[in-house]
């Protein structure tokens, strides 16, 4: 009972030795480590244990699980903001926790003989425990990160001001988690479109995971394989989740350049209706895990350049923006941001780019963001090998 107890205290109180978020690298000492010991304790079945349940028993341990998930989000003054993820989060108003929480699968998964296959079904576990989700931001969170990527992407302000109005309509009516209608951005290419997606993710402080539908014909790389095969793997859909929050920006990049399916395979643009149909999505079916899955927070963002191939039923279920091709002046000021971006990429501190300056006659003959982007990676290579120069001189 003493060492039930400590197990308890240092999942309240302890401060681990990891550099993960204290109430996050709690959570998974309970499960991994603290679990198996507190039912190894509890094995010999004192009487204790059975008086006082909900001190040492089997509730108080689920009850404990259940507080440290709710506790990922990490009390602030008025505020709290999830320490999940990869993404610094958007300070939502503090509510009922169980608002907060989502469980992904209810069922157990049934048992396999192949160790392989026992193997990644224990990894997904915690999709069975409850999980958080992010919460629609307050008003000013909203208007914050709507100024934030408006100053990046001016010339996608149309799309911008469409999507954050239904934002805004949801939290008049009360909606409390972070939702919105499927997204299909279209526009030219090198508009910034899966940067957008991305940007998105980050300031709604979530995880974003992308992939590409150009050529692809087997519709298995996003439902999943069946147990029984050597490639056999629960759908991608459901990996980012296991990072322990439920909310993830999926963008499905080239929409409209996938490839005709193979025999063993549905079409791949059929195969996303499911995940876009609010009744079918409550109940999605794993073909590895076997068992229904509630992939309602999942949030999606798609790309193409044209809709001219996409089927009908397709278009009814996304809300179509319109991306525009970006001006010299609009591109001039998303220099700072590509900037950001290289400095991330060759793993220098923020602000050592700083200095650059990219002028408009850089800029002649640059019409797309991924022109910007080559113009801006020319510049920082010119401008560090000057001042790598003048400093052995």
């Amino acid at each position: 009972m003493a060492g039930i107890r400590l197990i308890r205290l240092f999942c309240m109180f302890g401060k681990p030795a990891t550099d993960a978020p204290i109430v996050q690298a709690r959570l998974y000492f309970l499960r991994t480590l603290g679990v198996p010991v507190w039912r190894a304790l509890a094995a010999p079945g004192f009487d204790d244990l059975r008086d006082d349940p909900g001190m040492y028993g089997e509730p108080a341990m689920r009850r404990l699980e259940t507080a440290l998930v709710a506790g990922i989000y990490a009390i602030d003054g008025d505020t709290m903001t999830p320490t999940t993820g990869e993404s610094v989060g958007v300070p939502i108003a503090p509510g009922d926790p169980e608002d907060l929480l989502h469980t992904v699968v209810a069922a157990k998964f049934p048992t396999s003989r192949d160790d392989g296959d026992k193997a990644q079904l224990a990894q997904y576990e915690p999709l069975r425990r409850p999980m958080p989700v992010a919460r629609l931001p307050t008003q000013a969170g909203l208007d914050e990160a709507r100024a934030v990527l408006q100053a990046e992407f001016p010339w996608a302000e149309a799309a911008l001001a469409a999507l954050f109005d239904e934002l805004n309509g949801r939290r008049a009516f009360g909606t409390v988690r972070l939702g919105f209608h499927p997204l299909l951005l279209v526009g030219p290419s090198g508009t910034g479109k899966t940067r957008l997606a991305r940007r998105l993710a980050e300031a709604f402080g979530i995880q974003s995971m992308t992939m590409s539908l150009a050529g692809m014909t087997d519709a298995m790389g996003i439902l999943g394989t069946a147990r029984g095969w050597n490639s056999g793997q629960p759908s991608p859909l459901l990996r980012p989740m296991l990072k322990g929050c439920a909310s993830v920006l999926m963008c499905f990049d080239e929409l409209d350049k996938t490839a005709d399916s193979t025999r063993n395979s549905p079409p791949v643009q059929a195969a996303l209706l499911s995940l876009l149909e609010p009744e079918e999505v409550r109940r999605w079916r794993d073909p590895f895990l076997q068992v229904e899955c509630d992939l309602r927070p999942l949030l999606y963002v798609f790309t193409c350049n044209d809709t001219t191939h996409l089927s009908a039923a397709l278009r009814s279920r996304l809300r179509i923006l319109e991306i525009d091709r970006p001006t010299s002046a609009q591109l001039q000021r998303a220099v700072p941001f590509v900037l950001r971006d290289v400095e991330r990429e060759w793993g220098l501190p923020a602000g050592a780019l700083e200095g650059i300056s990219v002028q408009p006659r850089a800029l002649r003959g640059v019409t797309s963001l991924r022109d910007l982007r080559r113009a801006v990676n020319t510049a920082a290579r010119v401008w560090i090998s000057n001042a790598a120069s003048a400093h052995r001189h």
